[in-house]
């Protein structure tokens, strides 16, 4: 009962009290009252407890399902390199010359260094979350490197979807999906993400410094002061 129920209750009781209706005493309606609160307590309590343990399944139930997720295949073999040019010649090296390439082993023993420009193209690509509940069609389109471009729709429409697809967080059912020339499927996703940045609409900051959000996920970086 809450703290309108018992005031209600009260005012009934003192009216039957005062009118000497029912022989209803004051003695009476505050021993009533008291017994009232005392049996009430416990089952609030118990009540507010169920509704914590239940909150607390739920999210055992996600940490369980994430705990129970088998690990990412991944069969890419081309891989993102430092690089810079020797006579002309786009060649790998150990320096940070804040110049990238895929190095691209070939079939045939051949190895290709393309420069990372961030050319993406989409042909023809289906997706679907389920089987065979496909979400995108026959989508294509292309971002030629430093081009802006805006996706715009309602809600589900799949711009996110699209995003998530050029960091293969999700798999293509048909189509592809090509990065600087080459077959997002070829490339290790490790390397793929390096070379992406991806901002999400919900934005989280950890405490401490603001260089130390910065540097989340790339422990090496420096900063200047100055």
């Amino acid at each position: 009962l809450g703290n309108v129920q018992y005031a209600l209750l009260a005012l009934v009781g003192g009216l039957l009290a005062v009118n000497g209706i029912g022989n209803v005493s004051v003695g009476l309606i505050v021993s009533f009252l008291q017994l009232s609160k005392t049996f009430i307590r416990p089952i609030n309590q118990v009540s507010q407890q169920l509704n914590s343990v239940v909150m607390a399944l739920a999210g055992a139930k996600r940490i369980f399902e994430l705990m129970d997720e088998k690990p990412e295949t991944d069969n890419g073999y081309v891989t993102l390199v430092n690089a810079k040019y020797v006579d002309g010649v786009l060649t790998e090296t150990t320096e940070k010359t804040e110049m990238w390439a895929w190095k691209y082993p070939h079939s045939d023993g051949r190895l290709e260094y393309v420069e990372l420009k961030g050319h993406i193209e989409m042909a023809d690509v289906d997706f679907g979350y389920e089987e065979n509940k496909t979400v995108l069609h026959d989508i294509s389109l292309y971002a030629k490197p430093g081009q802006k471009i805006a996706f715009v729709g309602a809600t589900g429409a799949g711009k996110t979807t699209i995003t998530n697809l050029i960091n293969r967080f999700y798999d293509i059912e048909d189509g592809k999906i090509r990065y600087d020339g080459i077959n997002i499927n070829k490339i290790k996703k490790d390397d793929l993400r390096k070379s992406l940045g991806m901002v999400l609409q919900d934005t989280w900051l950890y405490s401490g410094t603001i260089a130390d959000n910065i540097r989340y996920g790339k422990s090496g970086r420096s900063f200047n002061r100055n």
